[in-house]
């Protein structure tokens, strides 16, 4: 089956990144699809900037399911931030 239309990647193919393991922890995950419209298009344009519409989902995915993780550098400033109240 031909994926591409007008030069454009249209559709996710999981075997090209079955290589990737961050592409595999979406994959298995509760954000699949959402990282799969992302993904599709992060691979068709040359700045990943205009991919927004489709991260904005997949970071409410990520959100919602625990997925995302702040630094130990960010948490010592809200700890520190604490301490001056």
């Amino acid at each position: 089956m031909d994926t591409k239309k007008n030069g454009v990647e249209n559709e996710y193919n999981e075997e090209e990144d079955k290589s990737c393991p961050f592409c595999q922890y979406f994959q298995d995950s509760p954000c699949r699809n959402p990282f799969r419209q992302w993904r599709i298009c992060v691979k068709n344009v040359e700045n990943p900037i205009m991919c927004m519409d489709p991260f904005v989902p997949l970071k409410q995915c990520m959100d919602d399911n625990g997925m995302i993780f702040e630094s130990p550098d960010d948490n010592a400033e809200d700890i520190d931030s604490e301490k001056d109240v």
